[in-house]
């Protein structure tokens, strides 16, 4: 009754001033309930977390983040541009300063996508349009993940089918809905600042807020799915519901949960995982983009990417 008359009080204030109920007070309301009817989860949840940020995101994550500031500071991308640029552009009609982020968010992965291309669109490299296209397929899951954590339960072969099925179905999606001019080939022209070492403390720097903001959100996911098990044990539903929550909220829960299932949902579900790569990486994007690029189109990207994977995969289980 206590916590019900909360909520209320909570409503009638935010409408009172906003004229409009807004669903972020809500929210927060019911996860501080829950902070103190699951204490207990929620503090193994924010221990596995930051376990899991100095375990692997950290070490994984961290040197990639300077090596690409680094070579951004260095205008890397107008040296990669002019050798493959034209080729990037008569595919994906889009500047050909933005091959240097798709290489960085296949190989890598995100955030580091996000990263190159908001640092691209700030030198003016490409227009906002271009950038938010980019976003739909440059932000992967990196390849060291899939062979890493996939490799343990799905098997090396199984591994790199998700790897390349991801792979495809990101380049599917920024082909058939590409633009339709082709921009200028040639990448417009910025002063060059210089690759001297006094660009190394700044790329170091650039990179700790990605990366705080990165395991900052693993931490919060953490103990939501902690939560929530907690809460889906009380009421014991599927595992199949259960594990296709988890996936729309955090990558790596959601790919642990799939492991419990039947293999034939099994591998389809870990593709829509890591072609989704879950609310709680779409959120660290949109950090790293400061708010100024829109995730509407990227969402919905994601989620095509997903279901066309869960398809293809399913497709190669069955036949």
């Amino acid at each position: 009754v206590y916590y019900q008359l909360i909520l209320c009080v909570v409503i009638f204030i935010n409408y009172k001033e906003k004229r409009q109920i807004s669903v972020i007070p809500f929210i927060a309301v019911i996860l501080f309930i829950f902070l103190i009817l699951f204490s207990k989860d929620a503090a193994s949840g924010v221990k596995r977390g930051i376990h899991l940020c100095f375990s692997n995101i950290l070490p994984s994550l961290f040197p990639f983040c300077i090596s690409t500031n680094l070579l951004l500071a260095c205008n890397f991308e107008n040296c990669l541009s002019k050798l493959f640029g034209k080729i990037f552009t008569r595919i994906f009609h889009l500047s050909p300063n933005l091959l240097f982020p798709y290489i960085i968010g296949v190989i890598s992965g995100y955030p580091q996508g996000s990263i190159a291309i908001m640092n691209i669109y700030e030198k003016g490299n490409c227009t906002k349009k271009e950038a938010e296209h980019a976003l739909c397929f440059c932000n992967n899951t990196g390849a060291g993940f899939i062979l890493g954590v996939c490799q343990a339960f799905a098997g090396t072969k199984n591994a790199y089918i998700l790897f390349f099925v991801q792979l495809f179905v990101s380049v599917f999606f920024a082909i058939l809905f590409r633009p339709k001019k082709i921009p200028p080939l040639q990448p417009k022209p910025i002063l060059r600042s210089g690759c001297s070492p006094a660009i190394i403390p700044k790329a170091v720097t650039d990179s700790i807020y990605p990366m705080a903001t990165v395991c900052s959100y693993v931490i919060i996911f953490g103990f939501i799915c902690e939560i929530l098990k907690r809460l889906f044990y009380l009421l014991s539903p599927s595992k199949t519901v259960f594990a296709v929550i988890m996936t729309i909220l955090e990558i790596t829960n959601g790919i642990q949960q799939t492991t419990s299932l039947y293999p034939l949902f099994a591998l389809p579900l870990t593709a829509f995982a890591l072609s989704f790569s879950g609310i709680s990486v779409h959120l660290q994007i949109y950090s790293c983009t400061k708010g100024r690029l829109s995730l509407k189109k990227f969402f919905f990207a994601k989620l095509f990417q997903g279901v066309c994977a869960f398809l293809i995969m399913l497709f190669f289980k069955i036949y």
